[in-house]
């Protein structure tokens, strides 16, 4: 039970004070629930409803696209459930920015008898309310920049599902990349021992030297070796996505479906796509709220020059020479007068935080339109090297090898010669993979600026 109930039991139920003004002690719980009432005026955001998760895709072992991989980080990547309750806790400081303070029953008991100590009918007691009235619209300017900071708290949450979405991206198509190193190296892998296996032959036939089998050896324990690591990439690539989905025990064994690495899809690029980041970026929407924050938090500085009032209403009971007891009313007013402290340091802190945002701002725009460009860069590189793998190279080594094979089935050359060639072939092939998932990075780099 609290100090003031306590108060309030004693003086009901002793008989010895009965002059104490009932019209007091009903003031007080009406005082209190016109505050309630003044509160409930506030407006309060509803809460962001959950999404309904029933209906999204599950984690499949096998041949999940990236769209339902997206679907699933949309609602389940933990980063992503903080954010949403970051914004709701922004809400709940803007809803407590508006409730005013809570009044103050206060007791005053005076010349009291040290005989009969707690005999409250033979002292002066008085009884009062107080209450703190904000002034300069302080209250209001609070309710602002609290409004304010929930504005700022869902532009980082955009930003943070951007770079979540850009990271998920390229967790998918690291994991589709590392799936077609991982076919191309067991290829590469059997080629290096047919290789092996024939130059040993042909050391045993007397037909070439030892050092031809050492060099075929020597290649089939890179080719194992390369094939590790593509493993090693492909397991460390479903981690990471794993990781993404919020799933990092489930079981995934391989994403999309055969071939959709080898499709390339166009990117916004030049100055336009430049204009429409600069414009609706999220990072930018958030230092632009930011600075808007420090302006109103200058104005909340500047309003804390002047003092608030306290006031309070009551009544004073005492004694009298011939029996009973005096009553009288007891108004009282606080103003603390600014003499010394006049909020100096506050203002300066805003002000200075103010310039500070507008300093941001400027850097924000640097960084993005830099971002930008060299992601762009990146991506304009990367699709340059894939057309001439796609174009070039790889349709080189085929033909390369085609000749070679038709040559060996007329015995002019080699079986090895033959080896070597489709050797050729797949390490092409499998340079081919790696600037394709280069590409498409980059592209989840580009696309997540973009907002695509």
């Amino acid at each position: 039970m609290s100090t003031n109930s306590i108060i309030l039991k004693t003086f009901i139920e002793n008989p010895m004070n009965k002059s104490v003004p009932v019209i007091l002690l009903l003031a007080f719980p009406l005082y209190t629930t016109c505050a309630f009432a003044e509160a409930a005026k506030v407006k309060i955001s509803p809460a962001t409803p959950k999404s309904d998760t029933s209906a999204l895709p599950q984690i499949k072992a096998d041949g999940m696209s990236l769209s339902e991989v997206m679907e699933i980080v949309r609602a389940d990547n933990p980063l992503l459930k903080a954010g949403h309750e970051s914004i709701a806790a922004a809400r709940g400081r803007r809803q407590q920015s508006g409730l005013r303070s809570n009044p103050e029953f206060e007791f005053e008991s005076e010349e009291i008898t040290t005989d009969r100590f707690g005999d409250f009918g033979k002292s002066v007691n008085t009884f009062a309310l107080k209450q703190e009235i904000l002034t300069a619209g302080k209250r209001k300017a609070a309710m602002a920049a609290a409004g304010k900071e929930v504005e700022i708290s869902t532009y980082e949450y955009a930003l943070l599902e951007r770079e979540i979405f850009t990271e998920s991206k390229t967790a998918f198509y690291a994991l589709l990349a590392a799936q077609e190193k991982v076919t191309v190296s067991n290829r590469l892998v059997e080629i290096a021992q047919r290789n092996a296996q024939a130059s040993q032959r042909h050391v045993d036939a007397g037909d070439v030297s030892l050092v031809d089998a050492v060099r075929a050896k020597v290649a089939l324990s890179k080719a194992r070796v390369e094939l590790q690591g593509a493993e090693r990439d492909k397991a460390n690539a479903v981690k990471e996505l794993l990781r993404m989905m919020g799933a990092p025990e489930a079981t995934l064994n391989s994403v999309g479906q055969a071939g959709e690495l080898f499709q390339t899809s166009p990117v916004s690029d030049g100055e336009d796509a430049l204009a429409a980041i600069l414009e609706k970026h999220p990072q930018l929407q958030g230092i632009v709220h930011t600075k808007k924050l420090a302006e109103l938090e200058q104005k909340i500085a500047e309003k804390d020059r002047w003092p608030d009032v306290e006031v309070g209403f009551g009544v004073e009971t005492a004694p009298e020479e011939g029996g009973g007891r005096e009553q009288a009313f007891v108004l009282e007013l606080g103003i603390p007068l600014p003499i010394f402290n006049r909020n100096q340091g506050a203002i300066a802190e805003a002000k200075a935080n103010r310039r500070k945002a507008e300093f941001e701002l400027q850097a924000g725009r640097q960084e993005l339109t830099t971002r930008f460009r060299q992601a762009l860069q990146s991506y304009v590189t990367a699709r340059q090297q894939v057309e001439r793998y796609a174009k070039e190279i790889v349709p080189g080594a085929r033909k390369a090898f085609d000749l070679v094979n038709r040559a060996y089935q007329v015995g002019d050359i080699s079986q090895l010669e033959l080896l070597d060639a489709q050797q050729t072939l797949a390490e092409s092939e499998l340079e081919y993979v790696e600037a394709l998932g280069e590409l498409k990075e980059a592209q989840a780099e580009l696309e997540g600026l973009v907002g695509k």
